[in-house]
C-alpha cells in the first residue's frame, strides 16, 4: 500500500519568467487498494514536500531576481482500468511553506475509450485555481506582449480541455511497469 519516491525537475521558460528553475521533492503515497489490484484500480493519497530554486529573467512582482522556497502538496487520485478503456481523476492542493496564502487547487478528469486493440480515443480536462504565481514579472506588459502571449499574466485560474487518439503497441504488459505515483 505504501510507496516512496523523489521527484526532480529543471528547466527554463521565458513565458513564465524563468531563466532557470529546479525542484527536488521527496514524496510518499498510500494506495487504498492492494498492489495486486493496482493494474485495474487505484485510489491514492500522496504528499510531496521539497525545495524550489528559481532564477528569473526579470524581477518579479515580489522584487526577486532569484529565490529558494519550500513547497508542499497533497494529491488524491483515482483510476479504473477496464477492457473498454480507463477513467482517471485527481484533486490536488499545493502551497509554499513560507506563505500558505500562496496556493493552488487543481482538478483533473480524463478518460480513454478503446476503439480496437492499440487504438483509443481520449478526452480530458483540467481546472486550476491559482494564487501562487510568485514568478510573474514586475512592471507593465506591452500590448504586443499581451496579445502574442509572450509573458504570463496574473490569473486566478487556468484550464484546458483536450481530445485525441492514442495508438500503443508492444508488449501487453508495457503499461503495468510501475503503477505508483501515476507512472
Amino acid at each position: 500500500h505504501w510507496s516512496a519516491g523523489i521527484f526532480a525537475t529543471a528547466g527554463k521558460s521565458t513565458y513564465r519568467n524563468y531563466s532557470f528553475y529546479s525542484t527536488i521533492k521527496p514524496a510518499i503515497e498510500y494506495n487504498f487498494f492492494s498492489y495486486e489490484d493496482s493494474s485495474k484500480k487505484q485510489l491514492t493519497l500522496s504528499y510531496k514536500v521539497g525545495g524550489v530554486h528559481n532564477n528569473y529573467v526579470e524581477k518579479t512582482i515580489f522584487n526577486k531576481e532569484e529565490e529558494f522556497v519550500w513547497e508542499h502538496g497533497l494529491l488524491l487520485g483515482g483510476s479504473v482500468n477496464q477492457n473498454w478503456g480507463n477513467i482517471t481523476s485527481e484533486v490536488s492542493y499545493q502551497s509554499f511553506l513560507h506563505d500558505t496564502a500562496l496556493h493552488e487547487f487543481s482538478f483533473y478528469l480524463g478518460t480513454n475509450f478503446r476503439i480496437f486493440k492499440g487504438l483509443s480515443f481520449n478526452i480530458s480536462g483540467n481546472y486550476n485555481i491559482t494564487n501562487n504565481q510568485i514568478n510573474l514579472a514586475g512592471g507593465d506588459l506591452s500590448l504586443e506582449e499581451l496579445l502574442l502571449r509572450q509573458q504570463q499574466v496574473k490569473s486566478g485560474y487556468n484550464y484546458f480541455i483536450s481530445t485525441g487518439l492514442n495508438y500503443s503497441f508492444g508488449s501487453i504488459y508495457n503499461t503495468i511497469v510501475n503503477p505508483r505515483f501515476n507512472f
